[in-house]
């Protein structure tokens, strides 16, 4: 496995944060792993190889490595969760995630997003908190 490949566990990170930083509510499960999170997202992000290989395993459309199988199947509980379980690395990184998916690839985050979250309510709960910490527009 190349070092970039377990990044793409943070766009768990990528959607999981459509939820927020925020914690909300008192979680009493175990926080996920932070195996992953040496790994530089930047470098999955803007390696187009990586990105794609990640992308499609997210959407189903093709052959996932572990760590990406892993990425997909927490996503759902991180976005209904709010992220609540995610390490405060893991949450800082998924923000940098969503933030590049809106400006860079907006056509991939509608497709997540119609994925993860067709009804909006964990899109909506995201802009709200970014809203109150000045860091969306």
């Amino acid at each position: 496995m190349r070092r970039g490949e377990g990044t793409m566990i943070r766009l768990t990170v990528v959607l999981l944060t459509i939820a927020s930083v925020a914690r909300t509510g008192v979680c009493t499960r175990l926080p996920y792993s932070t195996h992953y999170d040496y790994i530089d997202v930047d470098q999955v992000l803007n390696n187009s190889r990586l990105y794609t290989k990640y992308f499609e395993c997210l959407m189903g459309q093709g052959k996932c490595t572990p760590e990406a199988k892993e990425l997909r199947d927490k996503l759902p509980e991180a976005l209904q969760t709010n992220c609540g379980i995610c390490s405060e690395r893991q949450a800082k990184e998924s923000h940098k995630v969503i933030r590049f998916l809106i400006n860079q690839r907006p056509e991939d985050f509608k497709m997540l997003e119609a994925k993860y979250d067709p009804s909006g309510l964990y899109m909506k709960r995201y802009q709200e908190e970014m809203k109150l910490n000045g860091a969306f527009s």
